[in-house]
């Protein structure tokens, strides 16, 4: 069967089981959006996001499993689309974009079938939330919208955090940068706040404009 996604309406395609076995035969896309929350997920697929910036838009709905792995794989090493991905601003999100990008541990001899070596940190990093003097970037967020949307980190989070530097691909300068800056606010924020600032915000401001600025961790 020919499935046409650009015509699905307010649906979704749910990825099969055995993603090999799907034919690329036209893509019009230019780059892959994963985004962890199915519900922001929903939003951005209703709002025509994929529609509006020529992109494929995916939920790996918390934790991936192999055949979305193998699916964004495929994405990028046949079609050579650059994959981005946004999680929650917590050592968890950061663990779920590490196994699209590097595999999960407990699978670690499928990685290099599952695992897309390319993929991009998105965010929502620590420096989105607070800015980093180190980098001159300010933040995106205002003070009186990180009082209304922080969400104070627990000691089970902070120890998760302490767990992923013990990673080597969590080791880079970039990534310690942002684990530091975890640790000294002991502050995290889910993907949810940044659309309460307005669909549009998220949609038509943070995501194009990190694009456009390189502003990702790889």
């Amino acid at each position: 069967d020919i499935i046409d996604l650009s015509k699905m309406g307010h649906g979704a395609y749910a990825i099969e089981p055995t993603p090999d076995l799907i034919e690329f035969i036209d893509v019009d896309a230019e780059f892959v959006l994963i985004v962890e929350k199915d519900a922001v997920f929903q939003q951005l697929h209703r709002a025509g996001f994929w529609k509006k910036y020529k992109a494929i838009l995916v939920t790996s709905a918390g934790q991936p499993d192999r055949a979305t792995r193998r699916f964004i794989r495929r994405l990028n090493e046949e079609l050579k689309l650059p994959i981005y991905i946004i999680t929650d601003s917590d050592p968890y999100g950061w663990y779920i974009y590490s196994v699209f990008k590097i595999g999960s541990i407990t699978l670690s001899y499928e990685s290099e079938r599952l695992a897309t070596p390319e993929a991009r940190f998105l965010g929502v990093s620590m420096s989105d939330i607070f800015g980093d003097p180190q980098r001159k970037k300010k933040p995106y967020l205002t003070e009186t919208e990180r009082r209304n949307y922080i969400i104070k980190a627990k000691e089970m989070d902070l120890k998760r955090a302490r767990e992923l530097k013990n990673y080597k691909w969590f080791q880079t300068k970039e990534w310690k940068r942002e684990i530091d800056i975890f640790e000294e606010k002991k502050s995290k924020l889910e993907i949810e706040a940044l659309t309460s600032k307005g669909l549009s915000f998220l949609m038509d401001t943070y995501i194009p404009t990190k694009i456009s600025t390189n502003d990702w961790i790889e």
